[in-house]
């Protein structure tokens, strides 16, 4: 994703206070993987995953890849445990590991080999897959996050949601860049 300006982070802080209903703090700026980790707890809830995958009172668990535990940790304290009543649970995974139980995979520092590695991988899966590389979701992943004239953004690809069959709310889906394959 490289580097995050404070302008960003303001930004991504303020899309976290506003579909959570926390207030932001005036003048704090949070870490990239805090900011992240708030995006990645955004799209968890407003996400539904079929009953047969993710029933009623199901952990939800949340992977991470490729970020040294940074996002992982961020999530955890987030969390704080839950997501809308539910259990979260935070997994460091690899590119190359074991993703069935993964909810929701965030994969970081990605290049485009490995995003098409992790993209092969997941395919058809009810998994809401998530990048740090700028163009993920044009190359069929479901989500990423991108810098554009300093603000942090997401872009969706709701075609590869419907193929995961994951309904994403449409609140968060007016609030991203929408793109197809």
């Amino acid at each position: 994703m490289g580097a995050l300006t404070r302008s960003a982070a303001l930004v991504a802080l303020a899309f976290v206070g506003i579909t959570t209903g926390a207030a932001a703090p005036a003048l704090q700026v949070q870490s990239v993987p805090e900011v992240t980790a708030g995006y990645l707890v955004n799209f968890v809830k407003f996400t539904t995953w079929p009953l047969e995958v993710l029933p009623e009172g199901a952990t939800i668990v949340v992977c991470v890849a490729g970020d040294s535990g940074r996002v992982a940790k961020a999530l955890t304290g987030l969390t704080q445990g839950a997501i809308n009543g539910r259990s979260i649970s935070v997994r460091k995974v690899t590119l190359t590991g074991n993703f069935d139980d993964c909810a929701l995979l965030y994969g970081a520092d990605l290049n485009a080999d490995s995003a098409q590695l992790l993209i092969r991988a997941t395919s058809n899966r009810p998994i809401f897959t998530v990048g740090a590389l700028s163009d993920f979701a044009e190359r069929g992943g479901i989500a990423n996050l991108f810098v554009d004239d300093g603000r942090l953004r997401f872009a969706v690809n709701p075609t590869a949601a419907a193929r995961a069959r994951l309904q994403i709310s449409s609140k968060l889906l007016s609030m991203a860049r929408i793109v197809g394959l």
